[in-house]
């Protein structure tokens, strides 16, 4: 590290004495944070796919500095550098926390941590995330995870959790270091001091479950609200896959939107500034309820970018604002990228906020699309940038995915504010049954829909696993780089001319 950080300088040095002899472009300055948050996800790709060796990072600096000096691009591949450079910081911590976990593999050891997400059921055993962890009752502390699938868990575990396990340590898969089948939990306990949002959610989870008294219902409900489906049926959460719903019960950009909707709609009345405060509040009062997933990581790092250019009256560019909040969520944990959920949540979100709109100028020109239509284009737009990852990681892909969506997602919002009436109005004591009359009836038809849908037989369609799949993206981008030429499409729409009559004569501005 030390020879390739005394190598750079060394570049910076030449490059320097030949910026006098040199007349360099003058890029705007609101390209170079864009340029660093590039430098970012170049360097979690270079990870990603084990590319870090000196020959590989000299060619990388070696390119840049031929395009700094051809180009004339001197200060953006500088901040690229930069970016790259940063997270190279990063990950090289992440590499030395896995190299100390790797020396476990295929031994017995104690693995202590804290339980980072909701415990979740599946063919018989439990899965649990565990983050924070040692080895063997070390006070070493890693910033990993390990995955775990235990036989029996206690009744009064939950997230945030404190645990000790016992068991053979596998290799990992994905962005978890190391895997446990099986272990023995040795102790379990609550940490110190409490955490607070979890009591919150496990108290208004309870008064929910009191309150609409049948136990499919009100698991759809708080997996709406908080995106908890740790205690939903397996058949049931088998249904939500193959119809292509699991998103509605995960926490992520969608209730985060609900949320921060309704909290700028009525706070805005007041002052600009109370509805940006306010929303940043239930933001993190979110967050620290459903759990800093890394789909809600995403989600989060969006919507504060979105609403500080909502105050100052700007709107970031699509574009713009993907590469920022992927750069960001890198920069906090780069392990990020091997995260199903945090690639899914990308692709989804680059589907509604650029194919999207392409495709309804493609479709409709200058017109205002209908609910229906809007819906269906955002519903395939986001399925289709996901279809690849989806079919090389579960090898199917849902067929009645956009009906499902449209049949269920118009009214999801409905349903959550609800329940939350209902919950909320049996901690107030507050006439629960006028709440939970219609509550139960609304989640009740969406578990109708869900059910019958994914007893179709070809709900689902099965296909063979392979990397060539990921060759569709390529013609995806050349199919919509042609669609955008032949619709005219401008993410930065030229105002149209303004004409003025004044005098007798006509003004265009």
């Amino acid at each position: 590290n030390i020879a390739l950080m005394l190598l750079f300088s060394q570049i910076i040095a030449i490059i320097n004495r030949m910026w006098r002899h040199l007349k360099f472009k003058d890029i705007h300055y609101s390209a170079l944070p864009i340029a660093f948050a590039l430098g970012v996800v170049a360097c979690a790709i270079v990870w990603k796919f084990e590319l870090f060796s000196l020959q590989n990072l000299l060619v990388i600096f070696s390119l840049i500095t031929i395009a700094s000096v051809v180009l004339r691009i001197f200060r953006f591949n500088l901040v690229f550098l930069l970016g790259f450079s940063v997270l190279y910081l990063v990950c090289v911590q992440a590499d030395l926390d896995e190299q100390k976990v790797l020396q476990f593999i295929d031994q017995k050891v104690a693995v202590s941590g804290v339980v980072s997400q909701d415990i979740a059921k599946k063919n018989g055993t439990y899965r649990i995330t565990i983050s924070n962890i040692s080895f063997n009752y070390s006070k070493n502390t890693l910033k990993s995870q390990v995955y775990a699938m235990v036989s029996d868990v206690p009744e009064d575990i939950s997230r945030s959790d404190i645990v000790v396990l016992e068991g053979i340590l596998k290799s990992g898969f994905g962005d978890y270091v190391g895997f446990l089948y099986r272990p023995k939990i040795v102790s379990c306990g609550k940490p110190s001091p409490p955490d607070y949002a979890e009591q919150a959610r496990s108290t208004f989870s309870s008064a929910l479950r009191s309150t609409i008294n049948d136990d499919k219902k009100s698991n759809l409900a708080l997996g709406y609200l908080v995106g908890e489906k740790g205690k939903m049926a397996e058949d049931f959460t088998d249904s939500l896959r193959r119809i292509g719903m699991t998103h509605a019960v995960v926490a992520s950009g969608f209730h985060l939107g609900v949320l921060i909707n309704f909290a700028k709609k009525h706070l805005k009345k007041i002052s600009r500034l109370c509805a940006l405060l306010g929303s940043l509040m239930f933001l993190v009062a979110f967050v620290a309820i459903a759990g800093f997933s890394p789909s809600l990581a995403r989600a989060g790092i969006v919507t504060v970018l979105s609403l500080i250019a909502w105050y100052f009256g700007r709107r970031f560019h699509p574009g713009r604002i993907i590469i920022y909040a992927a750069a960001i969520s890198l920069l906090i944990n780069p392990s990020y990228i091997s995260n199903l959920a945090w690639q899914l949540s990308f692709l989804s979100y680059i589907g509604i906020l650029i194919v999207a709109p392409i495709l309804t100028r493609y479709f409709f020109d200058k017109k205002v699309p209908g609910f229906l239509a809007n819906t269906i284009i955002q519903s395939t737009s986001a399925q289709i940038l996901c279809l690849p990852v989806l079919i090389y990681s579960y090898g199917e892909f849902s067929i009645l995915g956009i009906v499902a969506n449209l049949l269920i997602s118009p009214t999801i919002a409905i349903a959550m504010t609800l329940s939350l009436f209902a919950g909320l109005s049996k901690l107030a004591n507050f006439l629960p049954q006028l709440i939970v009359i219609p509550a139960s009836i609304l989640l009740g038809l969406h578990i109708q829909i869900i059910e019958k849908l994914a007893q179709i037989p070809w709900a689902t369609m099965k296909l063979k696993q392979t990397p060539v799949i990921f060759m569709a993206y390529p013609i995806l981008i050349i199919v919509i780089l042609i669609i955008k030429r032949r619709s005219n499409f401008s993410f930065r729409p030229v105002p149209e001319l303004e004409k003025s009559e004044k005098n007798g004569k006509i003004y265009t501005c």
